[in-house]
């Protein structure tokens, strides 16, 4: 998919656009805050698939807002790793690979495990609530793209009631980036959710119980097993169809 020569959106990336700006009214504290979520929301749902070029004034114009923060929101999205800004200003969502994939997972082996027997310790009854709701909330999803940013919400909720704030920076970004991965690997074996699912409730329940070495066990098998579906099936989605949002209710099965 590209740009046009007139910098109009081609059909494809319009309807992706479309999908930014259409996620309803949702609470922000500030103009560039709401500008990255919902940029974000449509990469890890992968409609604005990568390599896709984000012309930033076709997108203030969408957004109805200045270039200001939309500059703002993409320098904090590049932060993430989701896009990469060249020299030109031209924008593109980042594409994924089996070598990043890789690396990302051993680094959240070594950082991820420590965060969450954190967690165990220090996490509070508004906190494991929070995250019992983004866990009936996955269990209940059938929507990959959707499944997919709860997946990050959930982790990142865990690595943020560490009270570790650099663990907490470097996890954020590494989260994002995982969930592109995770749409890529899931999408093509949905049967695993449902073991996600049932690896996610693990750590919830070392959390709730306060035991840190065992939400530290539950953790990294949880990260083990996620790196092995992404190793297995690491090949970049081709063609939008292949996103396999409707397979999640097959696959819990």
């Amino acid at each position: 998919m590209h740009a046009m020569d007139d910098g109009k959106y081609s059909a494809p990336i319009a309807e992706a656009m479309a999908a930014v700006v259409d996620l309803g009214a949702l609470p922000y504290r500030t103009v560039e805050e709401a500008v990255a979520d919902r940029i974000r929301r449509a990469i890890l749902r992968g409609d604005l698939r990568p390599g896709t070029r984000i012309l930033q004034a076709e997108l203030a114009e969408r957004m109805g807002t200045s270039i200001t923060p939309i500059r703002a929101a993409l320098r904090q999205l590049a932060g993430e790793g989701l896009i990469h800004i060249e020299p030109q200003r031209s924008v593109l969502v980042h594409k994924p690979t089996a070598a990043e994939l890789g690396e990302i997972y051993e680094i959240r082996l070594l950082i991820e495990p420590s965060s969450v027997a954190k967690t165990a310790a220090a996490i509070t009854a508004e906190d494991l609530e929070a995250a019992a709701k983004i866990l009936d909330r996955m269990e209940k999803e059938e929507d990959l793209g959707e499944w997919c940013i709860l997946n990050r919400d959930f982790h990142a909720l865990l690595v943020k009631a560490s009270q570790a704030p650099r663990m907490t920076t470097i996890m954020t970004n590494l989260l994002s980036l995982s969930a592109m991965h995770n749409l890529i690997s899931f999408s093509r074996s949905p049967h695993r959710i449902r073991q996600a699912d049932q690896e996610h409730r693990r750590i919830l329940a070392a959390c709730q119980a306060h035991d840190a070495r065992r939400a530290q066990d539950m953790a990294l098998k949880h990260l083990e097993s996620s790196r092995r579906i992404g190793t297995d099936n690491h090949v970049p989605l081709s063609h939008p169809t292949e996103r396999g949002h409707s397979t999640l209710k097959e696959g819990r099965q």
